[in-house]
């Protein structure tokens, strides 16, 4: 169980090392379903699909979403969470007033 605040922030940094990846993997699936979509479209552009498609898989450094975009996420995660406390804090205190 979590006892102070370093181990709340611990808690929480290995949490953001494991959404990190999904990020980035759900970012590279993303382009991917519409690099495939674009030459559904157009069947002549099956060559350049199949050259981005293997610069994707390639790219074992591949990150889509650039540093500000994670920051931006991990932003508005904080803001809904804190509005999420705030309505279960809120929620309490109408239950104690009503005591």
């Amino acid at each position: 169980m979590i006892q102070n605040l370093d181990e709340w922030r611990e808690a929480l940094r290995k949490v953001d090392a494991a959404i990190i990846p999904l990020l980035q993997r759900r970012a590279q699936l993303a382009i991917e379903l519409v690099v495939s979509l674009h030459a559904a479209r157009d069947p002549h552009n099956d060559a350049a699909r199949l050259r981005i498609l293997m610069s994707l898989e390639d790219a074992t450094t591949l990150f889509p979403l650039q540093e500000e975009a994670v920051q931006r996420i991990f932003r508005r995660i904080t803001v809904e969470c804190n509005r999420a406390a705030r309505e279960l804090l809120d929620e309490i205190d109408r239950e104690n007033e009503q005591l």
